[in-house]
């Protein structure tokens, strides 16, 4: 608990200080403050996953992986957005692959995957995404996350503590990726931008949380 409460108290207002920074464009301070704050996450779940029980273990590792490649992504991105992109891409397969570890209902994540990714097909529909190197990679990064989310979603009937804390995390990632890239294909709202990120480090706390719940 003490973990997760220094966790918060650092990465809170580390988030309202990186918002700030990037609204002002301010480049290298925000990269900075960003990786900071995703790097808090990254030592929390580390913290957890060595107290957690060998059964829970690969699920921990990956987590976080998961959480490394993050901050690899959280850096890498502001310079080039395709490689960004792909460890994101490799971030959200390795959250997927941990989430596999602990579900007990593949089959019921199916419909749940259908139905969500068939929501956003419809919420994007109208948006003219010209053909391009990212729209590929857009593709397979928003299955892989509805995946994601879709799993996460039945890890709760196995799982309840863990579970809930997990689904939270992912419906806060997969948000965060909704409104963001709404953001980008509408006009850019900064109080839009501000609410994708808070739900995109909220989303990763959570994730390193889940670790704990296993302790």
């Amino acid at each position: 608990m003490r973990q997760i409460i220094i966790m918060y108290l650092l990465l809170l207002p580390g988030v309202a200080l990186f918002i700030y920074n990037k609204h002002r464009n301010n480049r290298q301070a925000a990269v900075i403050i960003k990786a900071f704050c995703t790097g808090i996450i990254v030592m929390t779940g580390w913290k957890a996953m060595l107290g957690v029980a060998d059964e829970f273990r690969i699920y921990a590792m990956l987590i976080v992986a998961g959480l490394g490649l993050g901050l690899i992504a959280d850096i890498v991105i502001n310079y080039y957005l395709p490689l960004g992109m792909l460890f994101f891409g490799l971030g959200h397969l390795c959250y997927t692959v941990a989430i596999l570890c602990l579900s007990t209902q593949v089959k019921l994540s199916i419909p749940i995957f259908i139905v969500l990714y068939a929501l956003v097909i419809f919420l994007f529909r109208k948006s003219r995404i010209a053909p391009g190197k990212l729209l590929i990679p857009g593709i397979l990064y928003s299955l892989i996350i509805t995946f994601m989310v879709s799993l996460a979603a039945t890890i709760p009937l196995s799982f309840p503590g863990c579970g809930f804390v997990l689904f939270s995390g992912a419906v806060l990632f997969f948000l965060s990726d909704a409104i963001s890239s709404w953001n980008s294909l509408k006009r850019f709202s900064k109080r839009l931008d501000a609410l994708s990120l808070y739900c995109y480090y909220i989303g990763q706390s959570l994730f390193a949380v889940s670790i704990f719940s296993l302790w």
